[in-house]
């Protein structure tokens, strides 16, 4: 009887997501409402003609219908300032689904986006599915309530286990398999973490008003402010202001209200700008990078001293893909930084796993 059950509470859900009412439903598809209720209750299930017909106007498959229940998936979310990438798993560990959606940093967008983001994700993956526990790990959550909100959010939307957490846990579960304790992130922000008994401590990670501790935000704004100053007479114009005016296209003040509209993933889109002209040697350029990987290694430092995440750490972020800025980082942590072959969102699957109290599958880290 479980299995009818499980099928009928798929029914039920893809029928009230429609707006459909049993007897509408009914209609629909030239049965009793009679039947229908009892397809939701458990008591029956439809035969392959009936079937056909509710998943057309559910708008699913006709094995995804009955096969709701059967199998058992977890989801993983892994969502930056930039983008968030949703992944859904079997019991296996083996990939069944995987995209990517905009950026859901609550401290970019409101809370409410954020939550419409991931709603959006998990729409398209939960539909007809049998989802036994969602793990989000989220950049910008922990400031507040924003984690305990979202995740009060998301289960009353689902009804299912749903966890959320910085998106450093997503590293910090691929980090246990590559023996580091501590992760830093480096992308549109930055933010370190490090896995203790007594929990995961965070260093940094305060938010773009404070933080400027090295991330691809800080770097584009250094290079928007020099060119302001250079527009001023304060600085000299050089190659960096010139290439920073270029890509504007009509000049940094004309563009200014635009910039702050755009807000800081713009301003981030303007770091490799800069990276690229440090490797041709532009001393500004160079200036920049090291100015801001001395502020993310200074917190690198302090992470493994203080909280024991040892001399390797893992490694991810958009940022973190220039070569020449994770050495720079390297250089003034005095730490190596390790990259991963495996995304963060195949982390959030392995929390999705850990945090509902079961063992992550070895299938989840093979193959990819």
């Amino acid at each position: 009887m479980k299995r009818y059950t499980e099928v009928g509470s798929a029914i039920k859900r893809l029928r009230e997501k429609k707006g459909l009412t049993q007897i509408s439903l009914a209609e629909m598809i030239g049965v009793s409402f009679q039947a229908v209720s009892a397809w939701e209750r458990g008591a029956s299930l439809p035969d392959l003609y009936n079937a056909a017909a509710l998943a057309n106007k559910l708008g699913v498959t006709v094995d995804t219908l009955l096969r709701s229940g059967a199998d058992e998936y977890r989801i993983g979310v892994d969502a930056g300032g930039t983008k968030t990438e949703f992944m859904l798993v079997d019991a296996q560990g083996r990939e069944v689904e995987r995209f990517s959606l905009g950026g859901a940093n609550p401290n970019d967008v409101s809370l409410d986006h954020t939550a419409e983001v991931l709603s959006s994700g998990l729409d398209r993956l939960t539909v007809g599915r049998n989802v036994a526990s969602v793990f989000c790990g989220v950049a910008g959550v922990t400031a507040g309530d924003n984690a305990v909100l979202l995740r009060e959010t998301l289960t009353k939307r689902y009804g299912t286990r749903i966890f959320v957490e910085s998106d450093v846990s997503n590293l910090l579960f691929l980090g246990e398999r590559e023996g580091c304790k501590g992760a830093v992130i480096c992308g549109t922000g930055s933010v370190v973490f490090v896995r203790t008994d007594r929990g995961d401590v965070r260093v940094g990670g305060w938010g773009y008003l404070f933080d400027e501790k090295g991330s691809g935000y800080d770097v584009g704004k250094d290079a928007l402010r020099h060119a302001l100053a250079c527009l001023d007479g304060l600085e000299k114009p050089d190659e960096l202001s010139k290439k920073v005016e270029e890509r504007l296209g009509k000049g940094i003040w004309k563009s200014l209200s635009e910039i702050y509209k755009k807000g800081r993933p713009y301003i981030a889109s303007f770091a490799p700008d800069v990276v690229e002209l440090a490797k041709s040697g532009d001393p500004k350029a160079e200036s920049i990078l090291k100015t801001n990987a001395e502020r993310l290694g200074k917190i690198v430092s302090l992470a493994s001293g203080k909280y024991g995440a040892g001399d390797v750490l893992l490694a991810s972020g958009g940022f973190f893909n220039n070569e020449i800025y994770l050495k720079m980082v390297e250089e003034a942590s005095g730490k190596r930084l390790i990259k991963s072959t495996l995304a963060p969102v195949v982390g959030a699957c392995a929390g999705s796993f850990e945090r509902a109290g079961a063992k992550a599958p070895d299938g989840l880290f093979e193959g990819r």
